[in-house]
């Protein structure tokens, strides 16, 4: 019988959209402060590069300084995460000098690659690099190919950039950039030739003066507005204002019904927890009113700053909802999310993904809101200017993020020392300092923090951003009862927020409550698991004594950090010292040996005492498996 052919790793091809994404202008950062622009750079890849691709199911199979290169199976993951990236960016760009921003380009395509070990080759990678080059600092340009597969799934608007001859691809490729925030991307190159022919001159200017007009226009419009706009959160503010509209469908189907019908349920009460957001128009009034017409018709009659519409339509055993969001004043869709989810789940389990949907999208109002900001002084803005100043910048785990965010708080609460919510959000930012290690006094820090939430809960007991500071508080001093029972008041107040059952999971489990850790982890849908989700499940799991499942769950969390991280996160190297005792426990001394060697550098994890040490005060349940372990893999004592 003749010899069968082997299959190489080179011979299995699959179809990826992959990710190129290359900072702008990083030699010139190197060039001016080579430690500031690599911290810079890192910082972006820990807190916000990161995060995004593993929300999006993406994976990082190369870096290269100012470079990544990101793999996905779907094209419609790729584009969102890429989107998501650029705009939170934008977002946070906003309010940094020019020498301090990081401007990405980035290259999306879908094609053909294939695989060794963990990295990605093939011309699908090779394009996408391509497309990166031709995008512009801040775009998006991708291949005919993407277009294709989203242009119905996605409610982006493309700009055609014509065909381009690129290196080391024989054939042209025609390129599109996608307009992010609802203005024609420029292209950074060149498009298609047009006809020969020149526009007449008087033309030219009357355009030239027509444009000038209207950007005097529009800069008049806010700063007379930040001048005599409503006093914030008065019933006249209407930034951050929701009307969610009846969903549709095309079927008939009495399940579909119900599904539209629950979220028109659901999405108010989501929205409403979010302390970002104004108001949401209750859904009797939104019922009681003419909803003929544009959606930024409706919305001037409901008198809003946002609209939601949808449509649910079902494919096999799934229904899909496209959501999107409108801004009344321009009347553009400023994004469409697409919520995918099976016919028959739970409610709790519908509840989720319209959570996770609605996130997406007050995060889009958000900088929305925040663009309008660009032409008001800083010296006219509001309490709240500062605020949705604030939010706006999405999340980062850097020093620099935190500080300006207390920053931010602070100006705020000069406007308005007496708002509940301000005290709250200054008091949190003071909470979060100290819990993250970033503090330059922690007594001060702690001080500053617990009068501001105190007052903040003697103005409103029920105010969910204050408990959720003082549950940081605690957390700090150990004290996992109190932190529990802050954690519990916060979900009273924003049950569906899914980062508050992570916090409360990791109360339990240092409480001892180990089931209830892993079982209130489990609410939630595992592809949309983070650090934090697997970081409590492996501890739990570490403290019952099921050694494989925390061997799992501490590698996926090991997953959204890379080494260089180690050093300044401190979650991140506690999870290597738990991974190494758990091996070690296990027999397999060789490997927990080797885990140690990537925290060998660092302080606290030098021996079994400098281990204990940086636990705390008040040890959490397992030390002594975890000490034990620590030996078994060589640690000296």
């Amino acid at each position: 019988m003749p010899d069968q052919p082997v299959d190489t790793p080179n011979d299995k091809r699959q179809l990826a959209a992959i990710v190129a994404a290359d900072v702008v202008g990083y030699s010139k950062m190197m060039e001016a402060d080579e430690r500031e622009a690599l911290k810079r750079v890192r910082d972006f890849r820990s807190g916000l590069m990161q995060p995004k691709v593993a929300e999006h199911h993406g994976r990082i199979f190369k870096t290269m300084g100012d470079g990544f290169l990101v793999e996905f199976s779907s094209v419609v993951d790729a584009v969102h995460c890429a989107v998501d990236i650029q705009r939170a960016l934008a977002a946070r760009n906003l309010d940094l000098p020019d020498s301090q921003r990081l401007i990405l380009r980035v290259g999306i395509n879908l094609g053909d690659v294939f695989h060794e070990g963990d990295d990605v080759f093939g011309d699908g990678v090779n394009l996408a690099a391509r497309l990166e080059a031709l995008a512009p600092p801040g775009g998006i340009c991708v291949s005919r190919s993407v277009r294709e597969q989203i242009r119905e799934k996605l409610n982006f608007e493309f700009v055609d950039l014509g065909e381009h001859q690129v290196k080391n691809i024989s054939r042209p490729i025609q390129v599109f950039s996608i307009n992010i925030d609802g203005q024609p991307t420029k292209a950074a190159v060149a498009p298609r030739k047009q006809a020969a022919g020149r526009r007449p001159r008087k033309m030219m200017i009357a355009a030239g003066l027509a444009i000038l007009l209207s950007l005097a226009g529009f800069a008049t419009f806010y700063s007379m507005s930040a001048i005599q706009r409503p006093v914030a959160w008065s019933t006249e503010d209407r930034r951050m204002s929701f009307a969610v509209l009846p969903f549709t469908t095309a079927d008939i189907s009495p399940k579909l019904k119900e599904i539209n019908d629950n979220l028109l349920e659901d999405l108010p009460q989501i929205l409403a927890e979010n302390a970002s957001v104004g108001w949401v128009l209750p859904k009797a009034q939104i019922l009681g009113t003419d909803l003929s017409g544009s959606p930024q018709q409706i919305g001037k009659r409901l008198n809003v700053a946002f609209v939601i519409q949808g449509k649910t339509t079902q494919e096999g055993d799934n229904c899909i909802t496209q959501v999107s969001l409108i801004e009344v004043s321009s009347g553009k869709i400023l994004g469409t999310e697409k919520l995918q989810r099976p016919l028959q789940i739970s409610r709790t389990t519908a509840e989720d993904y319209a959570a996770n949907v609605t996130r997406s999208l007050v995060a889009t109002a958000l900088k929305a809101e925040a663009q309008h900001l660009v032409v008001v002084p800083e010296g006219q803005w509001d309490a709240r200017d500062w605020l949705i100043s604030k939010w706006a910048r999405g999340e980062n785990s850097s020093k620099e993020f935190y500080k300006d965010s207390l920053r931010r708080a602070n100006k705020a609460l000069a406007l308005a020392p007496s708002v509940p919510l301000v005290l709250a959000e200054a008091g949190a930012a003071h909470a979060f300092m100290l819990a993250m290690g970033f503090s330059d006094d922690p007594t001060v820090e702690r001080r500053e923090a617990q009068e501001l939430l105190r007052k903040a809960l003697n103005a409103d007991s029920t105010n969910a951003k204050a408990w959720m500071g003082m549950s940081f508080l605690y957390d700090t001093e150990n004290d996992w009862e109190n932190a529990a029972m802050a954690d519990e008041k916060v979900l009273a107040q924003w049950p569906h927020n899914a980062s508050l059952w992570q916090n409360l999971a990791g109360d339990y489990a240092n409480l001892g409550r180990e089931k209830e850790a892993i079982a209130l982890t489990n609410r939630k849908r595992s592809e949309t698991f983070n650090f934090y989700d697997y970081n409590n499940l492996g501890f739990a799991y570490f403290v019952l004594g099921d050694l494989p499942a925390a061997e799992s769950n501490f590698r996926k969390a090991r997953g959204f950090y890379l080494q260089d991280d180690l050093k300044n996160n401190q979650n991140a190297a506690q999870v290597e010292i738990y991974l190494a005792s758990t091996l070690a426990r296990m027999g397999r001394i060789d490997d927990a040996k080797a885990t140690l060697q990537r925290v060998a550098t660092l302080p606290d994890y030098v021996s079994v005492q400098t281990v204990k040490k940086s636990l705390g005060k008040r040890l959490p349940p397992g030390t002594d498996a975890l000490l034990d372990g620590l030996r078994k893999a060589g640690l000296p004592n």
